[in-house]
């Protein structure tokens, strides 16, 4: 299997695994479960909306501290194996290290 496919694939499991754990996380803390999913999401993706519940206890701060973590990582991750995969990506080809000794 071709290295950028399994780094695509591996930061999609992830990925994936993150929000499951997360949403599961929030409704074990207690939330709803379309306010656990709506918090993952937001959280995730960066959105910057206000938190659906407060975060109350140090417990909720940290486990969303862990959510932003593990799903930023793994989305750069996944973009990381499209840049390898497409040769012609942010230049001429070869990832990231080929293109960065285009203009260093």
């Amino acid at each position: 299997m071709h290295r950028a496919f399994r780094q695509m694939l591996l930061g999609g499991v992830v990925f994936v695994c993150t929000i499951a754990f997360a949403v599961m996380g929030y409704v074990l803390l207690g939330w709803e479960w379309i306010d656990a999913i709506y918090m993952v999401i937001i959280t995730i993706f960066g959105v910057g909306y206000s938190e659906v519940n407060p975060l109350e206890s140090t417990t909720e701060k940290v486990f969303t501290i862990i959510v932003i973590i593990a799903g930023t990582s793994s989305a750069v991750y996944i973009v990381g194996g499209f840049n390898e995969a497409h040769p012609t990506c942010l230049g001429r080809g070869g990832g990231i290290g080929a293109n960065l000794r285009l203009y260093y």
